[in-house]
């Protein structure tokens, strides 16, 4: 897979844009991910427009951990 500097430049917008956007979503990550660890769950709720609720969880495995801060060392 090539590497398209275009994309990437896309993307970085894209990301600006969303942050202008929901300034609070980036500090909350940033805060939670600063107490994450192995073993840490995690959980996400989405309720749509039409009130329906989806929920799920999962725990950190240090697998995660290791992607999590692979990820984070490539920030755009």
């Amino acid at each position: 897979m090539a590497f398209n500097p275009m994309d990437f430049m896309k993307m970085k917008q894209n990301m600006d844009e969303f942050q202008a956007r929901h300034p609070r979503v980036m500090p909350f990550f940033q805060a939670a991910a600063a107490k994450a660890e192995a073993g840490t769950i995690i959980e996400m709720k989405v309720i749509g427009t039409d009130g329906q609720e989806i929920r799920s969880n999962i725990r950190l495995t240090q697998e995660d951990m290791d992607l999590l801060m692979s990820l984070r060392n490539m920030q755009m």
